[in-house]
């Protein structure tokens, strides 16, 4: 009777719960991640040029062309709009197809970062350290330097490889996630 309270009965209402604690939150982690990443996009815009090694041109709806070491490639890319004058590099949203952390978009035909404000990472790094610019910075730039590297090597017969990478990482790190404190609440 114990194994199956604790196995089959609980873990459904448990769910359940969580699930809408989490509903509660994500508004909250929305709107206080609204500026966080000001001066990423700052320090990375700054040094980007010099840096970036591929080019990409929008020819279409979600597709682009992608010039790198591997040649020219037409490619499946989000293309999105700066929420603010201040998005360049970094755009945070709300949530990303299979849950991924990250994926390479777009913005004013530059090649951007979409961090997943869903993600219990994001949550659960993130938002604790959102006073901590040193540290939103570091997340904010890896996260822009792994787009920039899959840029720089994309073609069409390997992007799959680097969508899988993502998901694959965004597991794991959703796994690892399971055992960070929740984000502190902050009182309204």
């Amino acid at each position: 009777m114990t194994d199956w309270l604790r196995d089959t009965f609980l873990p459904s209402p448990r769910r359940a719960a969580e699930q809408t604690y989490r509903k509660g939150i994500k508004k909250k982690i929305i709107d206080e991640s609204r500026s966080i990443h000001t001066s990423s996009n700052q320090v990375i815009s700054s040094r980007a040029d010099a840096i970036v090694e591929s080019t990409i041109e929008t020819i279409g709806t979600g597709r682009v062309q992608v010039t790198n070491k591997e040649g020219i490639s037409r490619i499946r890319l989000k293309v999105s709009e700066p929420a603010t004058p201040d998005e360049i590099r970094v755009k945070p949203v709300e949530t990303i197809e299979d849950g991924l952390l990250w994926e390479p978009t777009v913005m004013n035909d530059k090649l951007a970062v979409a961090i997943n404000q869903g993600h219990d990472y994001y949550s659960k790094v993130y938002i604790p350290n959102k006073n901590s610019g040193v540290i939103v910075q570091g997340l904010d730039s890896l996260l822009w330097a792994l787009s920039e590297a899959e840029m720089e090597t994309v073609n069409e017969q390997n992007q799959r490889y680097f969508i899988e990478m993502r998901y694959h990482v965004s597991k794991i790190l959703r796994l690892l996630s399971i055992e960070l404190p929740e984000p502190p609440q902050t009182e309204e």
